[in-house]
């Protein structure tokens, strides 16, 4: 019995298939859990901005809000600190680029 060549393919229009793929897994260089944070991913698989999801509660940590940016394979690349604010959304431009400007502090 021969599997599809084309099993893992979707439709997306009229004559037009995509499909989907894993590059390769996470190495996250600590250990990490995806359940309190929040996540803002760079267009085209690029860098991963993660910060606390301050709604939901935690164990004994800094009061003070900041931001890990990751690689894609997992390796932190850089921290920032929002001193003075509380951080209310990340974001990112199409070109990968990390936007202060989406940012958001509310005092």
């Amino acid at each position: 019995m021969s599997a599809m060549i084309t099993a893992d393919w979707f439709m997306l229009g009229r004559d037009l298939y995509f499909r989907k793929f894993e590059i390769y897994t996470i190495g996250w260089q600590q250990q990490i859990s995806m359940d309190n944070l929040v996540a803002s991913v760079a267009p085209y698989g690029g860098p991963i901005a993660l910060m606390r999801d301050r709604s939901k509660p935690v164990k004994v940590q800094s009061n003070q809000p900041s931001i890990q940016i990751f690689l894609p394979s997992g390796r932190q690349i850089s921290s920032i600190n929002c001193n003075t604010s509380t951080i209310v959304k990340l974001g990112w431009t199409n070109n990968e680029e990390f936007m202060g400007s989406n940012i958001i502090c509310s005092k």
